[in-house]
């Protein structure tokens, strides 16, 4: 085992997830101090802080996955489901369009950016 390995605390993380959202959480920052540019830690982080209504911190977390990897579909979905939360309402139809974008026709996407056009 690499102790130094990034990798290993995300999946860790993604592993404990289904016990302890906590323990999960521990471990998805020691995989962003090894690797600070790590999009799916920093997505995983992002639907934990979103998940305890923590909105700030999602938004956070979840902005910076996109911008190390922009086309982070789901960072992205999860991050125009937080503008949402915020009342953010230009800034979720914006991220749901570019999400649309990566993931032509589907319904669920079309649907929030239908809700949020009325």
């Amino acid at each position: 085992m690499e102790p130094a390995n990034p990798r290993l605390h995300l999946g860790l993380g993604k592993l404990l997830l289904a016990t302890s959202t906590e323990e999960a959480k521990k471990e998805f920052e020691k995989s962003i101090e090894l690797y600070p540019l790590n999009p799916e830690a920093l997505f995983e982080l992002g639907t934990i802080s979103y998940n305890n209504n923590n909105l700030t911190e999602a938004v956070f977390n979840l902005q910076k996955a996109v911008i190390f990897s922009p086309n982070y579909s789901n960072a992205r979905y999860a991050l125009g489901l937080a503008y949402t939360a915020q009342g953010e309402k230009d800034l979720a139809l914006a991220e749901f369009k570019k999400v649309l974008e990566l993931n032509p026709g589907n319904q669920d996407v079309i649907d929030k950016i239908n809700a949020l056009e009325k």
